[in-house]
């Protein structure tokens, strides 16, 4: 796995929403679940998908058509522990834990009829930032109390990428690969340089921060996906 480089002081924060926009807190879990231990790596995967394959399914179960989704939704993986040895401080029960994590991201939910919306993030302004579905849960028990109690335990947790309607139907619209573009924000990237970078000139920030419903035109954090969609001179 790549490694992470968030502040050390920070602990990944994993965030349950009941809605597309990120906006609504689940009801009953609404703390979000701190880890114990941070991982010491995560992996991001930006995989192309091949022409001829007619559509892929989010994990939302939404069907949408390759050709429109450019680039495909994100894979993000992380490796997360739960230790009840007592060898680090401040860490729970194992399977407290990683009920907690279920509760977050794993259960279904009857009110939107699929899994949670998450937000995971770490390390505050210029650290990890990711929306999107728990794809995939797997957990390796490694050692037990005489009784047969967890008392160590490893969780590869794979997210799937949420693409909102709004943005695929501005991708489902574009009328050439030059005039729409979807773009990761890269460290020290500002929304004016990757508007120059995009369409030759840095004065269209205030028409793409609209078109991604920023609160303001300085919410970009490393990682976080931009759409730039055809501008009307």
């Amino acid at each position: 796995m790549a490694q992470a480089s968030p502040k050390a002081d920070r602990k990944l924060r994993i965030w349950a929403y009941a809605d597309k926009n990120f906006s609504q807190l689940v009801p009953g879990v609404k703390n979000p679940l701190e880890v114990s231990i941070n991982p010491s790596g995560y992996k991001r995967t930006f995989k192309p998908l091949k022409a001829g394959k007619p559509a892929i399914t989010l994990a939302n179960g939404e069907i949408a058509d390759i050709k429109i989704v450019d680039p495909p939704p994100e894979i993000f993986q992380v490796e997360l522990w739960f230790d009840a040895t007592g060898a680090v401080p401040g860490t729970g029960e194992v399977t407290d834990d990683i009920e907690l994590l279920k509760k977050h991201a794993l259960l279904y939910n009857g009110d939107i009829h699929s899994t949670n919306f998450v937000k995971l993030e770490w390390g505050g302004t210029g650290g990890l930032l990711f929306k999107g579905q728990l794809q995939s849960l797997n957990v390796d028990y490694s050692l037990f109390d005489r009784k047969g109690k967890p008392l160590r335990a490893k969780a590869l947790a794979t997210f799937v990428e949420f693409i909102d309607a709004k943005t695929r139907e501005s991708l489902k619209k574009k009328n050439s690969p030059d005039l729409t573009h979807v773009r990761t924000v890269g460290a020290g990237d500002t929304l004016p340089l990757m508007c120059y970078r995009i369409y030759g000139d840095s004065a269209y920030y205030v028409q793409v921060a609209a078109a991604n419903q920023l609160a303001s035109v300085l919410d970009l954090r490393p990682g976080q996906r931009i759409v730039f969609p055809p501008i009307n001179n």
